[in-house]
């Protein structure tokens, strides 16, 4: 299982309510050993959740924009 770590891109694997069904992506904003807190752009706003690791499946890297 790939590590998941801050501003990687990550898909849920089971449905967590009705606005967070399973296969939605997301970024993540902090990560450690046992949770992650992520953000789910929806129309018209976004969704942020705390989630286990083992809740969301690793999609991709993205390097965060150089200041």
């Amino acid at each position: 299982m790939t590590p998941v770590e801050k501003n990687d891109l990550v898909e849920l694997k089971r449905d967590v309510n009705q606005e967070l069904s399973e296969g939605l992506v997301g970024i993540v904003l902090q990560s450690d050993s046992d949770e992650v807190e992520v953000e789910f752009p929806l129309p018209g706003n976004s969704v942020h959740a705390q989630l286990p690791q083992e809740d969301v499946k690793f999609l991709v890297a993205v390097d965060p924009p150089e200041e």
